[in-house]
């Protein structure tokens, strides 16, 4: 750490006022020899040279003796008042410079209590106040965004479930005025709205536990690889089938691979994937389903030849709530809440593992990646 630097820190700048409090001191007890009133002295040398008449040795002593205490007494108080109004001086500089700039923090903590997140707080001159200035204001940020996902979550919340709830009040008026017969079509069209509501519920209860430490609820134990391929590509292989879309299965070489991961979680995260790939893959491309071994990771990886990701929506798409708004002017937003890849990436870092998502651009497909930590066997 260089100078300037160490002379900013406040346990420095508070030993060097202290040294220079006392250097005050010493300095005016030197400086009283010139300061105090010659008029002291004037007295002083007059009871020397013309002594009282008649006065005794003993007498001549005491007046004498008298005459220098108060000439030192002089001398002292001059000092004392001196060398504290200089420490009371740089007290006062050192501590308003102190706490102003606490005054300054403690007001800005009080705004983001109230919940007003825009303050921000100028850099200042003392390190370790700066760096406090620096954690208030990164706090500052973290809930001006907290609270933007949370006003935006409120509003996707609201919009989506708007849409089954309309269908359904619009069908049970229907029914109700006579305008429509309670027919299976009738029934059918109804249950698929409540079927969007407990899917939306469903989400919102999954990225609730997510967001709450979910992981403390999970079975980690080895799994071999192909055990887990196949099951989800069983389980995905024919709703690809029905869209038209090649669902193509790589396990060459994962024979002897396991991971150390809750299988139920980690079913939900890659079927997540496979399905996000089959809604934006069109009719008649493929989706590469797999794993491979890396040094100590084993990747799972969703690859589609779909609609890709644009680079301003990558950095985000795991975000709840997130559907791609912000990107290309005119771009329709992604279908859903948003929340299938915020659910996935927190159950992926509960089983220790991260997830990756790769796109060279809109309509270049996208890869999708769950790496998780290798284990040397199942048992």
């Amino acid at each position: 750490m260089n100078l300037r630097r160490q002379i900013k820190r406040l346990g420095p700048r508070l030993f060097l006022s202290y040294i220079l409090a006392s250097l005050a001191a010493a300095v005016s007890g030197m400086a009283a020899a010139f300061l105090v009133p010659p008029e002291t002295y004037h007295q002083l040398m007059l009871k020397i040279m013309y002594p009282s008449p008649g006065a005794t040795v003993q007498q001549m002593d005491a007046l004498l003796a008298s005459a220098i205490a108060q000439a030192v007494v002089a001398h002292v108080a001059l000092s004392l008042v001196v060398a504290i109004g200089v420490s009371i001086a740089i007290a006062a500089f050192v501590s308003r410079q102190i706490s102003s700039a606490l005054d300054r923090v403690t007001h800005a903590t009080r705004l983001l209590a109230s919940r007003r997140f825009s303050q921000r707080l100028s850099p200042e001159d003392i390190y370790e106040i700066d760096e406090l200035v620096h954690d208030v204001n990164s706090l500052a940020d973290s809930l001006e965004e907290a609270e933007g996902r949370r006003s935006l979550a409120i509003s996707s919340v609201g919009h989506e479930l708007r849409t089954p709830v309309t269908a359904l009040r619009a069908y049970c008026d229907a029914v109700r005025e006579g305008v429509l017969e309670m027919t299976p079509e009738v029934l059918d069209r109804m249950s698929r709205s409540i079927d969007r509501l407990e899917r939306m519920a469903g989400d919102l209860a999954s990225l609730a536990r997510a967001e709450a430490g979910v992981h403390q609820e999970m079975k980690l134990a080895p799994l071999t690889v192909p055990e887990v391929l196949a099951s989800v590509y069983d389980t995905m292989r024919m709703a690809f089938a029905g869209a038209g879309i090649q669902l193509r299965l790589e396990d060459s070489g994962v024979e002897d691979l396991a991971v150390r991961a809750d299988a139920v979680r980690l079913g939900e995260v890659l079927e997540n994937l496979l399905s996000n790939s089959l809604a934006h893959t069109p009719k008649g491309k493929s989706v590469y389903f797999g794993a491979r071994i890396h040094e100590h990771e084993v990747e799972f990886f969703v690859r589609d030849e779909g609609k890709g990701i644009g680079p301003e929506d990558l950095p985000h798409v795991t975000e709840p709530f997130y559907r791609g708004e912000g990107g290309s002017a005119g771009r329709t937003p992604r279908p859903g809440m948003g929340l299938g890849l915020a659910i996935a990436n927190r159950l992926v870092r509960a089983m220790g593992g991260r997830l990756a998502l790769e796109s060279p651009g809109p309509g270049l497909g996208t890869l999708a990646s769950v790496y998780l930590p290798r284990v040397l066997s199942k048992s």
